[in-house]
């Protein structure tokens, strides 16, 4: 089995990278995060994709809440989207991801980087395997067919 096939809710991943693409396309980088978000929501309502936007995440810690965080958006309840307009995503974004992952117990989030020239060079897939979950990169977003 490729490392692809293992990767959980894959044609909703392709859709949310797909948006972002057009946001991205449309916007260019150089925006505030702020900017993205309130694009990709139209992206994501336009393709019919259920979302909570600064959905709020408990913060759990030996069974006791210690804080909250607004996560960008939880797609189909089940994609965690983080949303970054930086020069450099740093490893600490990566692994506030994987935090939010173990934290939710969900199997994939999306970190997205919207300040890149290539939208493809600011996308990571983080995937909840077992233990320990790894950031991996996103695969090539799908090309429509000709008609």
């Amino acid at each position: 089995m490729s490392e692809t096939k293992a990767i959980p809710h894959q044609d909703l991943i392709h859709k949310v990278v797909a948006a972002a693409n057009e946001v991205h396309a449309g916007l260019g980088p150089g925006f505030n995060d702020s900017v993205y978000e309130e694009a990709l929501a139209h992206e994501l309502t336009g393709r019919g994709l259920q979302f909570h936007r600064q959905a709020e995440i408990p913060i759990i810690y030996k069974d006791m809440q210690v804080g909250r965080y607004s996560m960008n958006f939880i797609v189909e309840n089940a994609i965690l989207v983080e949303l970054r307009a930086e020069t450099n995503v740093a490893e600490m974004h990566n692994a506030q991801v994987l935090s939010y992952l173990k934290t939710t117990k969900r199997k994939v989030a999306i970190l997205i980087n919207f300040n890149t020239v290539k939208l493809k060079d600011g996308i990571k897939i983080a995937v909840h395997k077992g233990v320990e979950p790894a950031v991996i990169e996103t695969p090539e977003p799908r090309r429509a067919p000709f008609a």
